[in-house]
């Protein structure tokens, strides 16, 4: 139900005019092309949330699951967690779960936006609403129904659908303000013309209609068009916080950095080479699956190094590992824990400060009691990091920070190579919150951007957050915008086009300002007739919805997330 003066009210006045003065064909045509110009405009409303509603993609009507040894198709609601779906080629993967046999290509291109196929093996995770090019898998079902990827995704385009921006409703009722200028001004070419032909032409052109209608579409086509590009936004409100925010925040780990550490250096502290102190390292991690030891095992592999035999490995959970190699003690691990076997590494400080200026971690190895290794790791930046964050340079932000649990002195280093204006190192998870909370007191419009179970709590926070493609699900549950796709360079993406949508209302409010002005004063001086004001005024407000549809660049077919 629509309260108070609408354009509607001028449209009646309009066809009551040509009517009142007799002209029956001028009211006929005038009304019809109103009708028209209502349906083009409707249509265009629809085509914008079309855009959005595409995306939702239906459950399949059933899935193949493997029971008591046979294959049965079953209708996709009897679909449990733990069953073994089978998936053949052409057929859409109905559940998120793990591969446990089989070989496929897959097109994720409508979850992840990846156009290329990519090759699913046993030990690979399968996502619903993927496809299958070729092959055949077999999927241990994780998540089903309403938890698998495309449903969630769908709950969120729906809510998105139904969420309002503050332009949007600034908008709406700067339109509703406008049909009462419009009376007043009809009202003034009455009392000076006394001419009821040029009061209908009048009631005829309208602010409300160009600004009323160009925000909604613009921001509904720019949601469907960002979801092309592996980013999903939850509703108007945060396309409009996003082109504001000024500062920029990241937590280092899995955002900044790929989550993953490699081998920088081997620096040997006796006699023996760095190859062979490598394979000794490789042979004591070769059982543990910490981020550490699988740096250290790869970097031995791409030596052609062959670790040798040991003993039984004696693991300190947090401390390091010990083990008798070739008659050896061979101790690798953190220097605290070095500290308590009596071994001193005071000797070695430059290399060890060294490591630390560099942002690397530093792990330790000792033979019999001596020092013998120091090896440095590093988490993998990615290789587009700093290339975003010139993009958010140019983009307006003025303040880009780092947050992580990291020691000072790496931490630090990283920044510097970034380009960054602050970084807070050794923090605990409940700090970022403080440091958001501190930004804001200094008057900042903030954007965080995290992945973590403890980044959580920030991306609630925060003016606007944004979750990485590979964050928990609390954190993509917390965030206002969610990347699909494991790229930093999506946030630029994302404040780009943000930044888009918002100019592009902006354009057509001072379009519609400008075109309905010229064609007010063409009426109420008698040049312009009813039908050409209608015709006019619809084709302009036609013509600018076009234009945001445009501007936003809407995919020509509905993309999938």
């Amino acid at each position: 139900m629509t309260r108070g003066v609408s354009v509607e009210v001028l449209d009646a006045l309009a066809v009551s005019l040509g009517v009142a003065r007799g002209s029956f064909g001028t009211a006929l045509t005038t009304d019809m092309m109103m009708e028209a110009g209502e349906y083009l405009e409707e249509t265009t409303m629809r085509r914008s949330g079309a855009l959005l509603q595409g995306l939702l993609m239906p459950n399949p009507a059933t899935a193949r699951i493997e029971r008591a040894g046979a294959v049965l198709d079953l209708p996709f609601e009897q679909v449990a967690q733990g069953d073994i779906v089978v998936v053949q080629t052409g057929e859409a993967v109905p559940v998120d779960g793990l591969v446990i046999a089989g070989a496929a290509q897959v097109n994720e291109a409508s979850i992840t936006g990846e156009s290329l196929a990519v090759t699913k093996e046993p030990g690979a995770q399968a996502i619903a609403g993927s496809t299958l090019e070729s092959g055949l898998l077999r999927i241990r079902a994780e998540q089903v129904g309403a938890e698998t990827t495309t449903a969630r995704i769908a709950a969120l385009i729906r809510g998105a659908l139904e969420e309002r921006s503050e332009t949007e409703k600034l908008a709406g009722a700067q339109a509703n303000r406008q049909v009462w200028m419009t009376l007043g001004l009809g009202a003034a070419t009455l009392a000076v013309t006394r001419d009821l032909r040029r009061l209908s032409s009048v009631f005829l052109v309208d602010y409300a209609c160009p600004i009323k209608l160009s925000a909604p579409v613009a921001v509904r086509a720019t949601m469907s068009a960002a979801v092309a590009r592996g980013i999903l936004i939850k509703g108007g409100p945060s396309i409009e916080k996003l082109s504001a925010a000024d500062t920029f925040v990241f937590d280092k780990t899995g955002t900044l950095t790929e989550g993953t550490l490699e081998l920088c250096d081997v620096l040997p502290l006796g006699p023996q080479p760095g190859a062979e102190l490598l394979a000794l390292a490789a042979a004591l991690e070769t059982s543990a699956h910490h981020p550490i030891a699988r740096a250290i095992r790869a970097a031995a592999r791409a030596g052609g190094l062959t670790p040798p035999a040991t003993g039984d490995v004696g693991v300190e959970v947090g401390h390091g590992l010990r083990a008798r190699v070739a008659g050896a003690e061979v101790l690798i691990g953190a220097r605290h824990f070095m500290a308590r076997e009596g071994v001193d590494f005071s000797a070695h400080a430059a290399q060890i400060e060294a490591l630390a200026e560099a942002g690397k971690m530093t792990l330790y190895m000792a033979l019999d009691g001596r020092p013998a290794a120091l090896f440095g790791l590093r988490d993998r930046l990615r290789a587009d990091a700093r290339a975003t964050a010139n993009r958010l340079r140019r983009a307006g932000v003025t303040h880009l920070v780092m947050l992580t649990g990291d020691r000072r002195a790496r931490a630090e280093a990283l920044g510097r190579a970034l380009g960054f204006d602050a970084v807070h190192a050794e923090l605990r998870p409940e700090d970022k919150a403080e440091i958001l909370a501190r930004l804001k007191a200094e008057g900042r419009q903030i954007a965080f951007v995290g992945d973590g179970i403890n980044d959580a709590p920030a991306l609630a926070s925060a003016g606007v957050g944004i979750a990485m493609a590979q964050g928990a699900d609390i954190a993509r549950a917390a965030a206002d915008i969610t990347l699909s796709e494991d790229r930093i360079s999506a946030v630029a993406d994302a404040r780009e086009t943000c930044d888009r949508a918002m100019a592009i209302i902006r354009t057509n409010t001072t379009l519609a300002l400008a075109i309905n002005t010229g064609l007010f004063v063409a009426a109420s001086s008698g040049r312009l007739s009813p039908v050409a004001a209608s015709l006019m005024h619809n084709g302009s407000t036609f013509a600018l919805l076009l234009h945001a549809l445009a501007q936003a660049g809407f995919p020509e077919r509905p993309v999938r997330p």
